[in-house]
């Protein structure tokens, strides 16, 4: 079995600050998803941050509520 570390799947807020780190952990090699809970946050947009190895990529999401 592969596996390999992740560390960090973050949320930050627009202008840059963490607002909250979903994972930090080990994972066996394929897909895999986690669930981040809004509920606290006020609605706009976030930046998902993972990092893993030499990997390291960004995406944006909207919260709506």
């Amino acid at each position: 079995i592969t596996l390999f570390f992740v560390s960090y799947i973050a949320i930050n807020n627009i202008q840059g600050s963490r607002v909250d780190v979903l994972s930090e952990n080990y994972y066996r090699v394929g897909h895999h998803s986690v669930t981040w809970n809004g509920d606290s946050y006020p609605s706009g947009v976030y930046i998902v941050k993972v990092s893993s190895g030499s990997y390291s990529g960004t995406q944006k999401v909207m919260l709506i509520k």
